[in-house]
């Protein structure tokens, strides 16, 4: 990758450093003020900054801990700007803000501020697509469209296959009120405004945008940051995160009789002392033995044998041997059961830690004491505990031997003794701080190495790496510069030591010399000088060893103060411990709720008091900072409420123990909590489940047949923070342990703004399906997120705004929630939404729609539908469905999708391949769309788009209940059959689905008495000779519907193709992933393949004509006719690879196909779905399919169908191994230019 200026980065998950917000946004930079004021402008910081304390200065607590996801993301486009790069990389910027911010920051950050910059913008929030230059569609690492938004909606292919399905939960939504006409026409993101603002801003850029700072930043707002910036130094002890606290002066003797009594309390001491003792004893005996039993002066005969002395000599010295061992076993034990049980208190202390301690402690204080200052209490502490009391031991057996011998010297040890301590003190008053000085610096150098791994990419992407290791230099250095202190004071206590010591041996050998002879014995006198050369080295030992223990001493103190910090409160409260199904219904109720982070800072949540009743789906929504999250940590105790009560089914959670309370919830959080180890354990890491629950937990969070193809299965690794897992992956496994643990009440706090949304529409499935009967809280700046909950909570500035149903809060005008979705429908595209979701409004209609056709057995019910007929003239008609329907909701117009044709048409099957397109252009049209479904409500989601709203009714149906589906089709004037299906499953044989089902349809539209128009899909060869069991139930289908209703249109397409066909991308999926693909047969049966959208044209031609269609069939065919061989020659053109067959011959490939459908309804479970040895499609194809010449076709119906080379089949470069150039020679490869 080639750039060509600088980059700035802001990844999708906000990285802060730790320091001041002018620290984080200036990122080393010098100060500019104005360009400041500007940059904080843009990224609307103003008021938070007036909110804090501290303005600017407000320090920033750990990974950004007292900021709001908002905040923090706002925070890193403003570092971005400030550095006013040539290139900026965005990743994902505005998942973590609410919708209006999300459009304003859109707005005054990249259309304005950014409007000369070059912007790689990446996002899954297509509503701000349209403003794009290029837009780069990838998929699976590769490229696969490139283009203008409009250009690549009209391509439909997998660009418009992603905003289908990230609009899936949104819909077209009328307010009935004056503002959203006024909306329509100044969508703040319509394309055309959007570039006049890019042209209007170009030439705009940070000076010139800092030079009109002043204009978007009131006087008195910098006056106000101005005045924080002075109070600031005055009041540095109200910043959430303080200075490391530091103990001075002497350390207590209550942290040594701590550290003593942590082991066995205390009880080896007195062992340890004793031991030193005897092997000291035992020591000087041993030399005093030698020294009496061989006298030196002349004339003495020994006292003893050889054999005597050396036996002796050998008893002491195995004696202090042994004692020594015996002291070396005890040190060792007393350092080891007081380190474990110090570490195992801290650990409890610091986990046992409110919440508020973390926000304000950065992580590198707390691995500062559980490393470093544990490692010196495991490794050093113990053993200069031992040498000091050796050393003390030893140095009063010299100065006791000297004594005995030349008594006069303790005329000058006395003194010197006093001058040692006096200078042992001198030095530690200067030692001590300096040791604590050089624990303290070591957490910056922590922290700092924490963060940079963390933000290693935007480092990287700033190229701040330079400046990132001269930080690490200059901490290094301040680490330095007390820890070369500390051991040069050590030295200037070391060479007094020496000196004294040196000067008394003087003063004890100039003794000797001068006692006359014989005054004393020679031996004695060389016991004196041996161990008075000793002394020496043990003196200076000796306040060596004590100065050396009091500053490692240090570490225990450390250590000391993280073993009292406050704790939350119990875990469990014995007497006060909820019933064991508590909570049954999950009932939450919040009386005068006010949460306060710290008794110094104001209060967050102000007299919050609602009901969540048990059971029910509950949204909860806000501006950025509006205290949402704050709520649910109040809710988890990880805040305790500085007043009012939680109760949650007649249980107040301030009286039972934190365990009881936590272990009843489930929470999925916005940034999902995976831990090092397996799959296993961070499902269940508890252990209390099987592995059967386990796999089930998985399959309902779709993650079973990932997991199933891993080696390992549950037992799959998982990196530290999930790391060798996708966003959307870990957001599942988060899922998966809420599954597993079944809690009554599930929390999700923001648990999909980070991920794509495909994963949301998923995991709000699962939800929907999974808990139904449980409490869902859910917090999210997504609207179409929360508008299917029951209920909507909307909190501003920590105050219930308002509390209602969805509906209800739409209905108001003077509404915040309404202004919410009027924000988050704004900020959408004008071609693709204009508002939210149908969703409420299909609750509305559900209500309406009776179920009411008054039964008729006419056949002359069935019409000519023409452009005349559909309007005023037919009132009966005109109308859509009941006038207390959802049909009113559909504006009347002159023509174009938000008109009414007076088609009320219901399409069975609209929810399969052919159906999209048909029910896009009958809603184009301007016809109202029932799509009976039968699966999840999610099914037919993606057409609700098509149409504005009420326009496309879904309706749940089933379709082996005939007054299920007479209540479908009770409203409707038109009938459209397209179900079908290309292979048999257990529930559903190809008789009943293509042939019964046809037959009552048609039964029941002739019934009705108001079908205009019916219209059967059938496929092209419908025989009821054919080898394939498919063709002869279409056969019979074609014939049972003639019978009811001789007036009712047949169609028979050939073998359709598009993007989600059944022919070419089961070939290309294949070909791509095997590199060769089965051609059946000799690949010469001919058939002519047809483009689906000129099918669904045909039919809304046969609706619209005069009624000439009526009664009749008409076979569709693609213009070309091809070979099978010749279409596969056409898919590996088109993917641009080598074509490789293999051959296989009818037979065989029957053989291949035939286990399936032996075996089909003998196992008890389901069968694959059949891709390319589907034994039916292979009968089908063993003979040619062709349009019959005199056959009605294309042409009698005015449509002129295309040819699959080109357009019809460009959907097959997503299977293009190297994205859409693969292949490509210089003159056919696109370029940028012709991207855009």
């Amino acid at each position: 990758v080639r750039i060509s200026g600088s980059a700035a980065y802001v990844s999708q998950s906000a990285w802060i450093q730790s320091g001041s917000i002018e620290e984080n946004v200036l990122f080393g930079s010098p100060m500019d003020k104005a360009k400041y004021k500007a940059v904080i402008h843009a990224c609307s910081l103003k008021k938070d900054l007036e909110l804090f304390s501290h303005g600017d200065q407000t320090i920033i607590g750990d990974r950004g801990i007292n900021l709001s996801g908002g905040q923090k993301q706002r925070l890193q486009l403003a570092r971005a700007l400030y550095q006013d790069a040539d290139i900026y990389l965005l990743d994902d910027p505005f998942s973590a803000v609410d919708a209006y911010t999300g459009s304003e920051l859109f707005r005054e950050y990249i259309l304005t501020a950014l409007a000369t910059k070059t912007v790689v913008f990446v996002t899954h929030q297509v509503e701000f697509l349209p403003a794009a230059d290029v837009i780069l569609v990838l998929k699976e690492g590769r490229i696969i469209q490139a283009g203008k938004y409009d250009e690549l909606l009209q391509a439909g292919t997998d660009f418009n296959t992603l905003v289908s399905a990230h609009h899936e939960a949104i819909e077209a939504m009328d307010f009935c009120n004056p503002a959203s006409e006024e909306s329509d026409k100044s969508d703040p993101l319509d394309r055309s405004v959007l570039m006049s603002k890019k042209c209007d801003s170009v030439g705009n850029n940070m000076s010139v945008m800092a030079s009109g700072a002043h204009e978007g930043v009131s006087s008195s707002g910098l006056k106000a940051i101005k005045e924080k910036k002075k109070k600031t130094k005055r009041s540095r002890k109200k910043q959430l995160v303080q200075e490391e606290e530091r103990v001075r002066g002497r350390v207590s003797m209550k942290v040594y009789l701590s550290y003593m009594a942590a082991a066995y309390k205390g009880c080896l001491i007195p062992l340890i002392v004793l031991a030193q003792t005897l092997f000291q004893v035992l020591q000087i005996a041993s030399s005093w033995w030698m020294a009496w039993a061989n006298p030196q002066t002349a004339g003495d005969e020994p006292k003893t044998g050889n054999m005597v002395l050396i036996l002796v000599y050998m008893a002491l010295a195995f004696g202090s041997s042994l004692f020594i061992f015996v002291r070396a076993i005890l040190v060792a034990a007393f350092g080891l059961e007081a380190s474990q049980k110090l570490f195992v208190k801290m650990l409890r202390s610091i986990f046992r830690a409110p919440m508020s301690f973390f926000d304000s402690t950065p992580a590198g204080r707390i691995l500062n004491r559980v490393s470093v200052d544990q490692s010196v209490v495991d490794l050093d502490i113990p053993f200069r505990l031992g040498g000091f009391a050796s050393t003390t031991i030893q140095l009063l057996g010299i100065i006791g031997v000297m004594t005995q011998v030349t008594w006069q010297i303790l005329l000058l040890v006395i003194p010197m003794a006093i001058a040692c301590l006096w200078m042992q003190k001198y030095y530690m008053a200067s030692s001590r701080e300096l040791v604590r000085i050089v624990s303290i610096q070591k957490s910056p150098i922590i922290n700092l190495f924490a963060e940079s791994i963390s933000g290693a990419a935007t480092i990287r992407g700033f190229g701040q790496e330079k400046r990132f290791m001269k930080r690490n230099l200059h901490l290094l250095d301040s680490f330095a510069r007390p820890f070369f202190c500390s051991l040069a004071a050590i030295e200037w206590l070391c060479l007094r030591m020496e000196l004294l010591s040196t000067f008394v041996f003087a003063f004890c050998m100039v003794l000797l010399v001068s006692f006359p002879r014989g005054a004393i014995d020679p031996s004695m006198a060389g016991l004196a000088v041996t161990y008075g050369l000793n002394m020496n080295a043990r003196l200076s030992r000796w306040i060596l060893s004590f100065c050396k223990l009091e500053n490692k001493i240090i570490s225990i103190e450390r250590i000391h103060q993280y073993c009292q910090i406050p704790s939350e409160a119990p875990a469990v409260i014995d007497d006060s411990r909820p019933p064991s199904s508590w909570p049954e219904i999950g009932t939450i109720e919040l009386i005068d709720l006010k949460v306060r982070y710290k008794e110094s800072l104001p209060v967050v949540l102000h007299g919050v008091s609602c009901k969540f009743p048990g059971g029910e789906k509950i949204g909860i929504v806000g501006r950025t900072g509006s205290g949402k999250s704050t709520l649910i940590q109040a809710l988890f105790r990880l805040i305790e409420p500085s007043g009012g009560r939680i109760i949650i089914d007649n249980i107040d959670i301030a009286t039972i123990g934190l365990h009881d309370l936590r272990n009843r919830l489930s929470i999925i959080p916005q940034d999902p909590a995976l831990f090092d180890g397996t799959i296993r354990g961070n499902l269940d890491p508890l252990e209390e489940h099987s592995d059967q629950e386990i796999w089930q937990a998985l399959d309902k969070a779709q993650l079973g047949d990932i997991i199933r193809q891993k080696e390992h299965k549950l037992d799959t690794p998982v990196l530290e923070s999930g790391d060798n897992w996708s966003v959307g992956q870990r957001q599942l496994v988060s899922l998966g342990r809420a599954l597993l643990k079944q809690a009554r009440i599930l929390v999700l706090d923001e648990a999909t703004a980070s991920v794509d949304s495909a994963t949301d529409n998923l995991i709000q499935k699962i939800i929907r399906s999974e808990f139904k009967d449980c409490t869902v809280c859910t917090i999210a700046h997504r609207i179409p997120t929360v508008i299917d909950s029951d209920l909507v909570l909307v909190l501003s500035d920590g105050r219930v705004a308002e509390f209602d149903s969805p509906a209800r809060l739409i209905e108001d005008k003077s509404s915040m929630f309404l202004r919410l979705v009027s924000d988050f429908s704004l900020s959408s595209p004008s071609s693709a939404v204009k508002a939210t979701m149908q969703t409420v409004y299909r609750r509305l209609a559900h209500h309406h729609i009776q179920h009411s056709a008054a039964p008729r057995s006419s056949l002359k019910s069935v019409y000519p539908l023409t452009d005349q007929y559909y309007g005023a003239e037919n009132p009966r008609m005109a109308s859509t469905l009941a006038t207390k329907g959802v049909g009113h909701l559909v504006r009347k117009g002159t023509g174009g999708r938000s008109s009414v044709s007076g088609i009320v048409a219901t399409v069975f099957g609209a929810t399969g391949f052919l159906g999209r397109y048909l029910v896009q252009q009958l809603a184009k049209m301007g016809s109202q769309v029932l799509v009976p479904f039968r699966g999840s409500e999610d099914s037919p989601r993606h057409l609700k788009l098509m149409g504005d709203l009420g326009q496309i009714v879904p309706m749940k149906y089933n379709p082996r209940d005939e007054d299920s589906v007479k209540a479908v089709m009770a409203k409707a004037n038109v009938v459209i059959n397209l179900i079908g299906r290309e292979y048999e499953t257990r529930n559903y044989s190809f008789e009943e689905v293509n042939h019964h089902i046809a037959e009552q349809l048609a039964v029941i539209a002739k019934e009705h008495g108001g079908i205009m128009r019916y219209i059967q899909v059938s496929c092209l060869g419908a025989s009821s000779s054919s080898k394939s069991k498919l063709l002869r139930t279409k056969a019979a289908a074609e014939e049972a519907v003639l019978r009811e209703l001789p007036e009712a249109t047949v169609m028979r397409p050939a073998v359709m193709i598009g993007t989600e066909d059944r022919i070419l991308n089961p070939w290309a999926h294949f070909a791509k992933k095997y590199s060769f693909l089965p051609l059946i047969g000799d690949g010469s049966t001919k058939f002519q393949p047809v483009y689906v959208v000129d099918v669904a044209s045909a039919i809304i031609a046969a609706l619209k004509d005069d009624g000439t269609s009526m009664g009749k069939v008409y076979e569709l065919g693609g213009p070309d006719v091809y070979t099978m061989h010749e279409l596969a020659e056409l898919m590996y053109d088109t993917i641009r690879e080598w074509p490789r067959y293999v051959k296989i011959p009818l037979p065989i490939a029957k053989a291949i196909a035939t286990p399936r459908e032996l075996f089909l309804k003998k196992v008890p479970f389901p069968m694959p779905t059949p891709t390319i040895f589907n034994l039916d499609q292979i009968e089908a194809l063993s003979v040619d399919t062709l349009v019959s010449e005199d056959a009605l076709t294309f042409e009698d119906l005015g449509i002129a169908p295309r040819k699959l080379k080109g357009y019809p089949v460009e959907f097959l470069i997503q299977y293009r191994k190297g994205g859409p150039n693969y292949g490509s020679t210089v003159s056919e490869k696109l370029t940028p230019k012709q991207w855009s």
